[in-house]
């Protein structure tokens, strides 16, 4: 038999029977002219595709006690042998000019495809299922058929598909023979044994088809087509060994395992600006100094940890995929990484963004330099109303991140709600200066009632810089050279009482379509200095205080501050909607004793309209056991030094050392003690971001070695407050 006369019977037969008949020998000599492909295999009308979507779902593995259940999981793949088989049958008639051992390996397999499509046919009807019962999916024929070329098929079906099927067929055999069920395991065996053959031939093909000077992966992932990705080459369990039997290289099975795509939800587009504030003061781009952007550089992975695997980081830099295994291991997101040349040059020409359909765009920061980062996506995102659509969308937000705007705004609420009991006075609040007169004037009258520090803040802020404290009692020159210069350039500052603070906190918000929706409190630690150390949560809030700080929160009726929180936060919302913003707000607070010795509330020392430290903590705690105390904290070069450690690599032996990593089998595999590096400290220049779980790193986290401070330090870390950066 003509392997074209095979072909044109397992693709265009009239009946089942037709489609596996088998030949019993095979030959080339007239493959014929090429064919297109039809809109849809022939079968008959029982076995034609379903128009409800994917056929279903997987039985649950609990559900496979059920012998019903069982037979629902063969019928999803006995369709998709017969999809293998079908568009095996099209290569072989869509490319009559493919080299002829590969049309004969082609062909080869598609005898065994139809041999695996009737075994599961035959174990089904034992377990009382007859094929075309339930819905069949036409997915693989839909996003392989268009096919225009070999090696499309190679990474398409073999590569994809039956690379899966590494994971499915010997996860399923383990379930099955728990079951007792010894037919239907031998069945799922038999298959895994002829898969790493289908597999291995997919890669040989790859590697004779493709340039020599390119990797396997590189190849791979560059001729998928959407909607497949490489995601869609990994089953429920991840089958190492079954890869390594195939012919795969330890760099491509690293690439796969932490290799993340969206397999059909629109993902969402995140990009880190840690200088998001003083973006907005310089319009026309931000000149980093070399320290600025060894912090962007190391901290611009952590926006992966608000989304899910499904969704998409732009990055400067691929993060280093050994890193990416150490994540996956501990539960935590890793996300499809789309490398930029940089923040100011863009998404790259060629990217699929450019024509896959998008989910929402979340910047850290909404500024000009993400505006004009995501403005290129911005018509393929569902947000048709980001501060992307257009300038003037975009500039309404500008004073949003103004200090002077949070000021003011206090101010304006607490006018409103005199009776509010345990806030601190509106006459207490910050000022907006414009002149030196003015800050001399706000200064005499606080120093009037006993106060004796203050800090001064520039309109922009800058990540934990543009602010200066005055603790003596004169202004020094420098310090008055500071604030002209900053008049001079238009802006205004803030100027403020420095409070004897008892606990420091953070408020989180979603603002959308005029409504606030409360997120969470979490508790920040500052140094003496008011320098962000980290940020805690534990199961209520708050978190290792004292009594009279838990009383001024709480009231008598136990709710007092959240009741607070919501009112404050629907006012914002409104704010927030005059403006046409959408997405999160941090509200930074403390508690305070003043003059008299009583404690207030300062109920939002700063507004910051974005992602922070403490909404980074709260995403995290999802990935820890109920219950624990969750705390992130910053280790920079200087924190190296008191610890007196070396590098960042020694960082990682000393917190395994302190802080052994314990998870939870109970919780479904969450993190119930230990450290883990948020950021990669192999590639870290200024500093790792850490994850602490559990009592011990918090207590830690309160009263760590102190290391000496430099005046460059302070000024770029991301933090000083947990409002400037956090």
């Amino acid at each position: 038999m003509e392997i074209r006369e095979l072909a044109e019977r397992a693709l265009f037969g009239p009946s089942l029977e037709e489609k596996l008949r088998p030949a019993s020998r095979l030959s080339d000599d007239h493959p014929g002219p090429p064919q297109l492909a039809p809109v849809a295999p022939g079968r008959p009308a029982a076995l034609r595709f379903s128009n409800r979507g994917e056929g279903g779902r997987f039985p649950r593995p609990r559900e496979l006690e059920s012998e019903a259940k069982r037979a629902q999981l063969l019928h999803f793949f006995a369709n998709h042998e017969l999809l293998a088989t079908e568009l095996m049958a099209l290569v072989l008639l869509r490319f009559p000019e493919a080299p002829k051992a590969f049309r004969r390996g082609v062909a080869k397999t598609l005898m065994e495809e139809q041999q695996h499509t009737r075994l599961y046919l035959e174990r089904m009807e034992q377990l009382g299922c007859q094929f075309g019962e339930l819905p069949l999916s036409g997915f693989f024929w839909n996003a392989l058929s268009g096919m225009e070329s070999p090696l499309a098929y190679v990474t398409g079906l073999p590569l994809t598909f039956e690379q899966a099927n590494l994971d499915f067929s010997i996860h399923f055999a383990g379930l099955f023979a728990e079951l007792g069920d010894v037919e239907s395991e031998k069945l799922m065996r038999r298959i895994y044994q002829d898969e790493l053959g289908h597999v291995a031939y997919g890669l040989k093909w790859l590697r004779h088809l493709k340039k020599a000077e390119t990797s396997d992966w590189e190849a791979y992932r560059s001729h998928l087509r959407m909607p497949l990705s490489p995601r869609r080459a990994r089953g429920t369990t991840f089958n190492v060994e079954g890869r390594r039997r195939s012919g795969f290289d330890e760099h491509f099975i690293r690439s796969l395992t932490v290799y993340s795509k969206s397999r059909g939800r629109s993902p969402d587009v995140y990009v880190m600006n840690v200088y998001g504030e003083w973006e907005w003061l310089r319009r026309d781009g931000l000149t980093l100094t070399q320290r600025q952007e060894a912090m962007q550089h190391d901290l611009q992975c952590l926006p992966q940890f608000f989304g899910s695997d499904d969704d998409v980081l732009l990055v400067t830099r691929s993060p280093r995929k050994e890193w990416l295994q150490q994540l996956k291991k501990v539960g935590l997101p890793v996300p499809e990484f789309e490398p930029l040349g940089g923040l100011d040059q863009g998404i790259r020409a060629n990217s699929e963004l450019l024509e896959r359909r998008l989910g929402h765009l979340r910047p850290w920061a909404w500024s000009p330099v993400t505006a004009r980062l995501l403005t290129p996506i911005s018509s393929r995102s569902r947000d048709r109303s980001s501060p992307v659509a257009s300038p003037a969308r975009l500039e309404a937000l500008a004073p949003l991140f103004k200090k002077s705007f949070g000021c003011q705004w206090l101010r304006r609420w607490l006018e409103e709600n005199p009776t509010l009991m345990g806030l601190r006075p509106a006459s207490e609040c910050g000022r907006v200066v414009d002149t030196p007169t003015q800050i001399q004037s706000a200064l005499e009258a606080w120093r009037a009632k006993g106060l004796k520090r203050f800090v001064v803040k520039a309109d922009w802020g800058a990540a934990g810089g543009r602010m200066i404290r005055l603790w003596e009692d004169q202004i020094k020159a420098s310090q008055w050279r500071w604030m002209e210069k900053r008049f001079h350039q238009g802006e205004r500052l803030v100027v403020e009482p420095w409070y004897d603070r008892r606990f420091d906190f953070s408020v989180h918000f979603d603002m959308e379509k005029g409504q606030a929706r409360l997120r969470g409190f979490v508790g920040l630690v500052n140094d003496p200095r008011g320098q962000f150390v980290g940020c805690a949560i534990g199961s209520s809030l708050p978190l290792g205080c004292e009594e009279g700080v838990r009383r001024c929160l709480h009231g008598d009726s136990g709710n007092r501050y959240k009741t607070l929180c919501q009112t404050l936060g629907n006012r914002l919302a409104g704010e927030a909607a005059r403006v046409g913003y959408e997405g999160p707000v941090g509200v930074d607070a403390f508690v305070y004793q003043d003059q008299e010795g009583e404690l207030r509330i300062n109920p939002a020392v700063e507004i910051n309209p974005r992602y922070t430290m403490g909404r980074l903590t709260l995403a995290l705690r999802r990935y820890a056991t109920p219950g624990r105390v969750v705390a992130v904290t910053l280790f920079s070069r200087v924190q190296l030094k008191a610890l007196k450690l070396e590098n960042f690599q020694e960082l990682v032996g000393w917190l395994s050392a302190r802080f052994p990593l314990e998870m939870e089998p109970r919780s479904g595999g969450k993190i119930r003690n230990g450290a883990v590096c948020l950021t990669d400290p192999q590639t870290a220049i200024q500093c790792v971001m850490v994850l602490l779980v559990g009592r011990a790193g918090y207590d830690w986290l309160i009263d760590p070695p102190r290391g000496p401070e430099s005046s460059a330090e302070r000024s770029t870390a991301p933090g000083g407050k947990e409002q400037a950066a956090g």
